[in-house]
């Protein structure tokens, strides 16, 4: 089982979890490309989380880089299984947290 404290950072594959959900449970994974973009993502998790769904944090360095490394590596960052999602330009919290719950259940 994997937690949180024990991810291991890796910004030179392009793409690394910032934040697993307990017990690597997800519905979907919040992706941010730059930090304020990871200010977006934490919030928008936590309103899905008052709601019950939880979301995976990435943080997607580099696109270019990322696609270069092997698949099991990006499926392990970013599971094919789930829906991925990244802040629009301009877009709030509440909004992109409206869009992965609308993915979610099918709006």
């Amino acid at each position: 089982m994997r937690h949180h404290h024990d991810i291991i950072r890796r910004p030179e594959m392009g793409a690394y979890i910032l934040r697993e959900v307990h017990e690597g449970r997800a519905e979907g994974v919040l992706v941010a490309r730059d930090e304020s973009e990871e200010a977006v993502i934490t919030t928008a998790a936590g309103i899905m989380a008052v709601q019950g769904y939880a979301c995976r944090l990435v943080r997607m360095a580099d696109e270019a880089l990322f696609a270069a490394q092997p698949q099991s590596y990006r499926e392990e960052i970013l599971p094919p299984c789930l829906p991925a999602l990244s802040p629009e330009s301009g877009e709030t919290a509440a909004a992109l947290a409206r869009r992965m719950l609308g993915l979610l259940l099918g709006n």
